[in-house]
């Protein structure tokens, strides 16, 4: 795992008698979109969690850009360009669009954004990347689930990251509005962004990764390229029912 950008190694985490990882030892590549898919309760928001700062390790080690993480809290870690977003979007209700986003800018690892004014500058860039700079002055009470996901995107984007953890960012989408946040995080690696990216339709994951790790009662069952990894016996019987593909 010597060239990973980010790596989680022999990961441990427990809740009282709980235990939501096993030991669970993956890597995300420069530029690359991880998936990380599952049944429900296998640990893939608790991976998350950890490798965000929000949960501490019982065991094991974090490292991200080839610096040990393991004991950063959240804001060093985005500091360093790790951000991260979630699975039940939280923007700033008392802020409309653009100003959500400029706050991604004034907050995160960019040098060049010291103002509010140009962190404004700057929103509307990653606005306009992500489609939406038509709801730039809404808001945020007025927005659809699919907007309230681009804008999550869009803050974290404006913060300058080198990776972003997407946890469910198609959870509760329509087909057409699933195919347009997919694109969105297409342009997002396009910049040379890695994403790990956590997700139920196994459909869309299929299409969207490059490489996809299973995880199963907190351990990693399988990891590889989408096609193969769908089509492993114990990933059917695990995860998808034993038909892949009707998932």
């Amino acid at each position: 795992m010597a060239d990973g950008l980010l790596q989680l190694q022999g990961v441990r985490k427990h809740f009282g008698g709980v235990f939501a990882l096993r030991g669970v030892s993956l890597e995300v590549r420069e530029g690359e979109i991880l998936g990380l898919i599952g049944p429900n309760g296998s640990g893939k928001s608790t991976l998350i969690n950890v490798a965000a700062g929000y949960h501490r390790l019982d065991a094991g080690r974090i490292r991200f850009g080839g610096a040990d993480i393991t004991d950063l809290p959240p804001h060093r870690r985005a500091k360093m360009g790790l951000a991260r977003t979630y699975q039940y979007p939280r923007p700033f209700g008392s802020m409309n669009v653009r100003d959500n986003v400029a706050v991604g800018a004034l907050f995160g690892r960019r040098e060049d954004v010291g103002a509010p004014r140009v962190a404004q500058r700057s929103a509307g860039q990653w606005l306009e990347l992500l489609g939406l700079e038509a709801a730039a002055e809404k808001a945020i009470g007025s927005l659809t689930l699919q907007e309230r996901r681009l804008l999550e995107l869009a803050r974290v984007l404006a913060s300058g990251p080198r990776i972003i953890l997407a946890d469910e960012a198609l959870a509760g989408l329509t087909p057409s509005e699933t195919e347009r946040v997919m694109e969105a995080i297409r342009r997002i690696q396009a910049m040379g962004v890695a994403l790990l990216v956590v997700e139920h339709n196994v459909k869309a994951i299929s299409a969207l990764a490059d490489r996809v790790v299973v995880l199963h009662e907190g351990k990693v069952l399988a990891e590889g390229r989408p096609g193969e990894v769908l089509q492993h016996e114990r990933v059917r019987a695990a995860y998808l029912g034993g038909h892949a593909g009707d998932a």
